[in-house]
């Protein structure tokens, strides 16, 4: 749920496919700094925390881009997800350079997405 129920100005977002699409192709490329900038901008602009951010992208990427899912992404996820004792700034920082290596497109050349 997002955290906009403090809100009081008439300007109300909500976070819709396009803008995880477009984080996504920026994970893709491997673009530290834009995954940044980008990551600051959809939390103020839609008033969310980047871990909680995070959060929600990944579970767009498990809805929405299934070839990318595999037991390396699900292991990272399952242990981001319940990691809950350390620093935000620990968390986002070592999220985002996973999530780099894991969907940067050369490691998607090499990768195989069968489960047997």
């Amino acid at each position: 749920m997002q955290s906009n129920q403090n809100t009081i100005d008439s300007q109300f977002y909500v976070i819709d496919d396009t803008t995880w699409l477009v984080l996504f192709e920026l994970f893709k490329t491997g673009n530290l700094e834009k995954i940044s900038i980008t990551l600051k901008e959809i939390s103020e602009k839609y008033n969310i925390d980047k871990k909680n951010i995070i959060k929600y992208f990944l579970n767009s990427i498990i809805r929405k881009k299934d070839t990318y899912v595999n037991r390396d992404l699900l292991n990272f996820i399952e242990n981001i997800m319940h990691y809950q004792e350390c620093k935000n700034s620990v968390y986002i920082n070592y999220s985002i350079s996973r999530l780099i290596h894991l969907l940067s497109n050369e490691k998607m050349n090499s990768v195989s997405c069968d489960f047997s």
